[in-house]
C-alpha cells in the first residue's frame, strides 16, 4: 500500500468522515473506522520505509501552522523529498486524532503500532493543535 492507492484513499475518506462530518447519519461503522485507522498507520509506515530505502531525509510529521495546501506546498518545494509532506501530515493527523478520540473508547488494541508511529510522527504536536471537545457526543454506536 502507498499514499496513492485506492485503499489509502478509502481509509482517508473513512477517517475524515468520522472526524469531520457534522451529521451523525454520515458516520461510518465502527469496524470500518478501525480498519481504516490501521490502513493509514500502514501507509505512514510504508512511506517511512520508502524514505529510508532511497536515503531521503525524514522529518517527524506534525500538523503545520498553516493548513493551506499552497502554504504547505511552498515549503515542500524547498526539498524534493518533502513533495508529499502535506498528504503525510493529513494522514498522520487523522491517525493521531483517531487514536486519542476513539481508540480507548472502542477498545482498539494498537499499542505496538502506536509505539512505532510515535518514533516518526509528532503525536504531541498534532494533539496540541487539535480542536478541543470535537466529537465526544457523536461517537458511532458499537457493532
Amino acid at each position: 500500500m502507498s499514499l496513492t492507492t485506492a485503499e489509502t484513499a478509502v481509509a482517508r475518506n473513512t477517517i475524515g468522515t468520522l472526524l469531520y462530518s457534522t451529521d451523525r447519519r454520515d458516520t461510518p461503522p465502527r469496524l470500518e473506522c478501525i480498519a481504516a485507522y490501521f490502513a493509514l498507520i500502514w501507509a505512514i509506515q510504508r512511506a517511512r520505509n520508502v524514505f529510508r530505502t532511497f536515503g531521503l531525509p525524514w522529518q517527524s510529521l506534525e500538523a503545520p501552522q498553516s493548513r493551506s495546501r499552497s502554504a504547505i506546498s511552498a515549503r515542500a518545494t524547498k526539498d524534493a523529498s518533502q513533495a508529499l509532506t502535506w498528504n503525510l501530515v493529513e494522514i498522520a493527523e487523522g491517525v493521531v486524532r483517531f487514536h486519542f478520540e476513539y481508540a480507548e473508547a472502542w477498545s482498539v488494541e494498537d499499542e505496538d503500532a502506536w509505539k512505532e508511529i510515535n518514533t516518526y510522527v509528532s503525536a504531541d504536536a498534532i494533539r496540541a493543535r487539535m480542536q478541543p471537545g470535537s466529537r465526544d457526543a457523536a461517537l458511532p454506536k458499537s457493532e
